[in-house]
């Protein structure tokens, strides 16, 4: 059994994925060329991976890259599941003001700077467009508030369609895209520990079978990715005083020796994971904001080494050893 290492969401930022890969230390020489293994390792991406940052094609490459040296599961984030739904799915002209709107300016942004596209500038919308440019009914505008945002003001001489036509390809190509559309909901690890990007839900933990062999491409094939991008276990964020698992999904997880679940997508204002007891589930929260979107120079990562002990590396919070898992249960370390 290898080493398995986790990293939170990247949001388009080479970067935050370098510090918390070399952080992890699994590699031995990481520049923007050149990745060599430092040992035996899985890598699981906890999803959004794209939108906001401004080095998302480096993103791409580089997990390209590293894919050639670790074996890689990327499991599917709420961004990325609008972004796909937006350039490879329906192509909706709501999907794609819903991804524009999420960070995907930050997209076209990049794009601008190296392909010839007419100089993007933004607002204090953070992304105005013309409405015409995507053919959206103006009543819309009196409906949504996603596309009340959107100004008239700006864009209108950008080729906007040709941009998005031309992103799958410029992004990544027609092979690396159909990795992206293999994206997992979830995904079974290491000494049963469970990766999602936002959270458990009941029906998840009853039919893990079912929502691991579903992949966004699936979702976008069967038309349903606008569906999928609002489940829960895509997008629901934990409030004040909401157990992210209930008594009733640890029980179920314990009784299928799952006693640990990592995920992303709540981002932690303290910049510190959270690492916590949920009804004898142990909850990790590695989403610190490691994107300079949010926390400029963060890392985070997760490491579960072959015998199940399991390290928390940030910025912040420092390198923690939290415990280790033994025969399906899981063991907090000593005081």
């Amino acid at each position: 059994m290898s080493t398995t290492v986790f990293i939170p969401d990247i949001h388009g930022d080479v970067d935050a994925l370098k510090r918390s890969l070399d952080k992890s230390d699994i590699v031995d020489c990481l520049g923007d060329d050149v990745v060599s293994a430092k040992e035996d390792a899985d890598i699981v991406i906890l999803g959004d991976i794209w939108d906001r940052g401004d080095s998302n094609k480096k993103v791409i490459d580089l997990l390209m890259q590293l894919r050639t040296i670790f074996k890689i599961t990327f499991i599917a984030g709420n961004h990325d599941a609008v972004m796909l739904d937006a350039l490879i799915g329906s192509k909706d002209p709501r999907s794609i003001c819903q991804w524009l709107l999420n960070g995907g300016y930050s997209v076209l942004a990049e794009m601008s700077e190296t392909h010839n596209f007419p100089k993007l500038q933004k607002s204090n919308y953070d992304f105005p467009i013309s409405l015409e440019h995507l053919e959206i009914d103006k009543q819309l505008s009196k409906t949504s508030l996603w596309v009340q945002r959107i100004s008239d003001t700006h864009y209108d001489n950008i080729d906007f369609r040709e941009a998005l036509n031309r992103a799958p390809e410029i992004l990544c190509s027609k092979a690396n895209l159909e990795i992206f559309r293999r994206m997992q909901l979830v995904h079974r690890c290491c000494h049963g520990v469970l990766a999602v990007h936002s959270m458990i839900t009941p029906e998840c933990a009853n039919n893990l079978d079912a929502y691991e062999k579903y992949t966004l491409g699936t979702a976008i094939d069967d038309r349903r990715i606008s569906e999928v991008s609002d489940w829960d276990i895509l997008s629901k964020r934990t409030g004040a005083g909401e157990d992210f698992i209930t008594e009733a999904t640890a029980k179920i997880l314990l009784h299928a020796s799952h006693p640990v679940v990592v995920h992303g997508h709540n981002i932690i204002q303290s910049g510190i994971p959270v690492v916590q007891d949920c009804h004898g589930v142990l909850e990790i929260n590695l989403d610190v904001g490691i994107s300079h979107y949010f926390h400029h120079g963060n890392f985070a990562y997760i490491k579960i080494n072959k015998m199940g002990e399991i390290t928390v590396g940030s910025k912040k919070g420092g390198i923690q050893k939290v415990g280790y898992i033994r025969n399906g249960s899981f063991h907090p370390a000593a005081a």
